[in-house]
């Protein structure tokens, strides 16, 4: 079985004016509506993913429908010993599996950790973020990824440090997917219309030498919590007593796939395990 770790992406106007792509004058609404073809012709487009600190390469195993499958190496190098017993370097392009898609009512990406790679999958995320931003540009697009997490998390850290916690910061990106956005007990959808909003932030924060009393019985922190677990933000928590603040982020969600979804990808293989993914 091979280990997944989740990612949810969401495509957002860059302005609230109307645009021209291509000689076309598309509001904002139409490039909305358009957003997962878009975003489609600008990542089958991507001849090459960037990355500063070493050279990589991508390979795309798969395009079908809203799927995706890319292998994307880093050029690294290795010690061994020859015939002559004598130490060489060698060139070595160790791997991580990329799983996209782009379906809009899920708009998920995986990646399989490989740590001889890439220390973490997040950096591999940033490397595909910054890479596809500039290609999504054109389209007058922007893209945010953020990671997936389980909910009972949140809960469990307000648990674990309950009259300890001192603030909450949610920082939510504007919502455009209905089915995640509806768990919201703020309209962001409209705040980013009516003010080109890409972020909001919620910050909860006691007073001098008080705590926060936090509840699973508020529906406006419920509703924070879970659209920021399925991909739609981040969670820091300070704590009294702990120098660093705790992330939900650092949480992400995983799921096991059979590694042949993996070595030979096909759509219907991949539909198969959808329910997984989103589960």
């Amino acid at each position: 079985m091979a280990l997944i770790e989740l990612y949810r992406y969401q495509l957002l106007p860059l302005t609230q004016r109307q645009l021209s792509i291509f000689d076309e004058p598309l509001t904002a609404d139409q490039i909305r509506k358009r957003k997962n073809e878009f975003f489609d012709l600008a990542i089958a487009s991507l001849r090459e993913f960037s990355y500063n600190r070493a050279k990589i390469h991508h390979k795309l195993l798969l395009h079908s429908g809203p799927w995706f499958v890319f292998k994307i190496s880093a050029h690294k190098s290795m010690l061994r010993t020859n015939s002559d017993f004598e130490d060489e370097r060698i060139d070595d392009w160790p791997y991580v599996t990329v799983i996209i898609n782009n379906d809009p009512a899920h708009q998920f990406i995986g990646v399989a950790p490989n740590v001889k790679a890439f220390t973490s999958t997040a950096t591999v995320v940033k490397i595909i973020e910054r890479s596809i931003a500039r290609a999504l540009h054109v389209y007058g697009l922007f893209i945010e990824i953020r990671e997936q997490f389980d909910k009972k998390q949140f809960w469990e850290l307000m648990h674990e440090f309950h009259g300890r916690i001192l603030r909450i910061k949610f920082e939510m990106v504007s919502p455009i997917m209905a089915n995640i956005s509806k768990v919201l007990k703020i309209d962001l959808k409209q705040l980013n219309r009516d003010t080109n909003s890409h972020k909001t932030s919620l910050e909860l924060a006691a007073g001098h030498d008080a705590t926060l009393d936090v509840s699973t019985q508020n529906p406006l922190i419920e509703g924070c919590v879970e659209y920021s677990a399925m991909g739609g933000g981040d969670v820091a928590i300070k704590v009294r007593g702990l120098r660093k603040t705790v992330r939900t982020s650092k949480d992400i969600k995983t799921i096991e796939i059979d590694e042949i979804a993996l070595e030979g990808p096909n759509e219907m293989l991949l539909d198969q395990w959808l329910s997984v993914f989103e589960s």
